[in-house]
């Protein structure tokens, strides 16, 4: 999901950031760099009401690997 999409299923750039608890400015940032940073995954997950995995999958814990049979 980038950061573009959750802006605006959040409502736009100011209702995000009143609903992250952050400026838009941060938002806006955010956007350039193209991910959130990972403090505020939790946070942006659960006013989409997704998993964090699908915000950043790069901060997913590994899975264990299973021993072929």
């Amino acid at each position: 999901m980038t950061v573009a999409h959750i802006i605006a299923d959040l409502g736009g750039a100011s209702a995000a950031a009143l609903r992250l608890g952050v400026k838009r400015t941060t938002l806006l940032q955010w956007r350039a760099r193209g991910q959130v940073p990972a403090k505020h995954v939790w946070r942006v997950a659960q006013a989409l009401g997704v998993p964090p995995e699908s915000i950043r999958p790069d901060l997913a814990a590994p899975q264990p690997q299973q021993e072929a049979a």
